[in-house]
């Protein structure tokens, strides 16, 4: 690598065909310091994708990496938070399908959109319905979490882009464990 900061070859960083660099797979792997020490030497690393699209965000979210991804949004990630990746997944996605429910609260927190689709028309709501976190309760909490997102959007669900189909899935993942998701789905398919 170049011992000049500001000269960011992007094919300098890369390993193997697919793109991956070693920002990538330390954000993968959940080592912070890495992440830090690359980002502070090549800052313009935070938004590179690999050749699927998918960044270090998006892969530190389907991981689970809460620290690596707070850091990689302090660090100017946030600006790709609704970035799709070439199949149209998201870092919303990413943690949705996993059953991360902190790193989904956070991407909420910093802008990101519960109401898309994927290119398979998947959206974070149907990912977390079918995930398998480590707890009943996680996903319980994490369905709870988008339906309120999606409510409270303006306009409600009916300016969504959530089909009725998902919200019948919610609340069947609800349903004889938390009364209030299960509620609070109901709720949505009446709307």
């Amino acid at each position: 690598l170049s011992a000049d900061p500001s000269a960011f070859n992007l094919q300098a960083v890369f390993n193997g065909s697919d793109g991956r660099s070693p920002l990538y797979y330390a954000a993968g792997r959940g080592h912070v310091g890495v992440v830090q020490l690359l980002l502070e030497r090549y800052p313009l690393m935070v938004g590179v994708a690999n050749k699927h699209g998918t960044t270090a965000l998006s892969w530190a979210c389907f991981n689970g990496q809460e620290d690596v991804v707070r850091c990689l949004l302090a660090r100017g990630a946030k600006a790709g938070v609704n970035e799709p990746s070439k199949a149209g997944d998201r870092p919303l996605t990413s943690a949705c399908a996993r059953g991360h429910l902190e790193i989904a609260e956070l991407l909420l927190e910093e802008g990101a959109d519960p109401s898309f689709s994927d290119h398979d028309g998947c959206s974070p709501l149907y990912r977390a319905c079918l995930s398998s976190p480590k707890s009943q309760d996680s996903r319980h909490a994490l369905v709870k979490t988008l339906l309120a997102r999606l409510k409270a959007r303006k306009g409600g669900l009916q300016s969504t882009i959530v089909d009725k189909a998902t919200l019948e899935w919610a609340s069947a993942a609800c349903k004889g464990v938390d009364e209030a998701v299960a509620a609070v789905a109901t709720l949505c398919l009446a709307a």
